[in-house]
């Protein structure tokens, strides 16, 4: 295929796949250096673009609210929140130059968890002269022991839950299919999967068959 000459365009390139296009350096100076003077700070904006009506700029700009990563105060942050906030700044400025009237908002979420556990670990861990003294590093000081304690009891919560899992399923497939239970098509399965063997390893594998039945018949 045959490209017309172009006093800003080189000929393209096939590489590939690919079409490349370079621009002569020498006339795209002299297009863009002068252009960047004449505007200064203005360069590379359009206010019109954000007017309600572009014809009758008093009728005011349009309005974009972009919120940015509103992270959740009781978990950690992570990348995700960084990559929300790097987009949302990027959008902002991008619209802002198009002249919108951009609302930008971060909302903080889940704070009465925070107060309430910082509450807590100053009851135990809190000191009136030490809040005198240096309030803010005293403050961290108690957040940090206490979500220390917290994080403990979590474990030993989860592990306590899970053994009640464990047992409501011992129960389960131990009761008789009774009329209750023969209404139910999951259990005649379990019964049948849970019989036979009695050793350790044959009473886990009935266990987790009998899991499987439970879960895919929304009892677990």
């Amino acid at each position: 295929m045959q490209f017309p000459e172009s006093p800003l365009v080189e000929k393209p390139v096939a590489a590939g796949t690919f079409l490349q296009f370079y621009f002569k350096p020498g006339p795209l100076t002299k297009i863009v250096l002068p252009c960047i003077l004449r505007n200064g700070a203005s360069y590379g904006f359009n206010p019109h673009t954000g007017l309600k009506d572009p014809s009758d700029p008093s009728k005011g700009k349009k309005r974009v609210v972009i919120e940015f990563s509103s992270p959740n105060i009781a978990k950690p942050f992570h990348a995700g929140h960084l990559r929300s906030t790097i987009i949302g700044g990027f959008l902002s400025n991008l619209y802002e130059g198009a002249g919108w009237d951009v609302v930008r908002m971060n909302y903080l979420g889940d704070w009465g968890k925070q107060y309430g556990v910082l509450a807590i670990g100053f009851e135990r861990f809190g000191s009136e002269d030490a809040l005198q003294r240096d309030p803010i590093a005293h403050l961290y000081d108690v957040y940090v022991k206490v979500n220390v304690i917290s994080k403990e009891q979590e474990d030993v919560i989860k592990a306590v839950q899970a053994k009640v899992k464990e047992l409501q399923v011992w129960r389960y497939l131990g009761r008789p299919c009774g009329a209750s239970t023969n209404a139910n098509p999951g259990c005649k399965r379990v019964r049948r999967r849970t019989r036979g063997g009695s050793s350790k390893a044959d009473r886990r594998k009935r266990w987790r068959g009998g899991q499987e039945i439970l879960q895919a018949n929304g009892r677990w």
